[in-house]
């Protein structure tokens, strides 16, 4: 699918999705903030002091085009939520949505956003390693297709289950014909819909696949944090715009 997603009369206007339900449709139990199954406790791990999904938030503020940022809730645990972050999410302009899985939080999502967006990023809140430069290519896809993904590579051999015996294994899969399909990703507002009414993601028909830094992990165990925040600590850092230095912005 490859459309021009804006008129060249209309202005982009990015709305920022972040999910906290695992996206996958039976996560595994995970110890939590959350009583769904653990479908949310991911996103509420504690990377160098903070929140996943505040971390996940932090790339896209302050960038050009993006008009709203949306963090979306477990039911159980939107109360909580808006007495612990509100104030944080209300500083940095963030709206709030729940739902009970991942579509369901895009859908009360949709329900947000405001008339003007013409492009949805959604992201995962518990992939809080994300460099800048992949969020600059992102963006800059989404303006000439309806649906953009990054991706990675594999770097070691997999092993496929059968997924209803999980302790049957079914082959061997190499590395080398694989990849990882990543979060965040980018769509118009009409695929975003689509998404939303279908209750499924793009096909990989659909996509327009980008090569994504191998760095961006998904947090999925609280023994992660740490490695996590050392996988942050390399990302390749934003272009500066402002002066190096003190000295460099007054020259006389």
């Amino acid at each position: 699918m490859t459309s021009p997603a804006t008129s060249p009369a209309t202005s982009p206007a990015f709305a920022v999705v972040v999910f906290t339900a695992h996206p996958e449709p039976t996560p595994e139990p995970t110890p939590g903030p959350t009583s769904t199954a653990g479908s949310a406790a991911h996103a509420y791990i504690k990377v160098d002091g903070r929140e996943a999904f505040l971390k996940s938030i932090d790339p896209f503020l302050n960038r050009d085009h993006v008009r709203q940022l949306v963090a979306c809730f477990t039911p159980d645990f939107i109360d909580q939520a808006k007495t612990k972050y509100g104030s944080h999410l209300m500083f940095v302009g963030v709206k709030v949505a729940t739902g009970s899985n991942v579509f369901d939080q895009l859908a009360s999502a949709m329900t947000r956003l405001l008339p003007e967006i013409t492009h949805v990023i959604v992201h995962d809140g518990a992939r809080c390693a994300v460099p800048s430069i992949d969020i600059d290519q992102l963006l800059e896809a989404g303006l000439k297709h309806d649906a953009v993904a990054l991706t990675s590579p594999v770097n070691s051999q997999v092993i496929e289950f059968d997924i209803d015996h999980p302790d049957q294994p079914v082959r061997t899969l190499h590395a080398s014909g694989l990849r990882h399909l990543l979060f965040p990703q980018v769509y118009s507002r009409q695929v975003f819909a689509e998404v939303c009414s279908s209750r499924t993601f793009p096909s990989l028909g659909q996509l327009k696949l980008l090569e994504g830094h191998p760095l961006n992990v998904r947090l999925n165990h609280p023994d992660e944090a740490a490695l996590v925040k050392s996988v942050i600590q390399l990302l390749p850092k934003p272009k500066s715009t402002g002066p190096i230095s003190p000295f460099e912005e007054a020259q006389w």
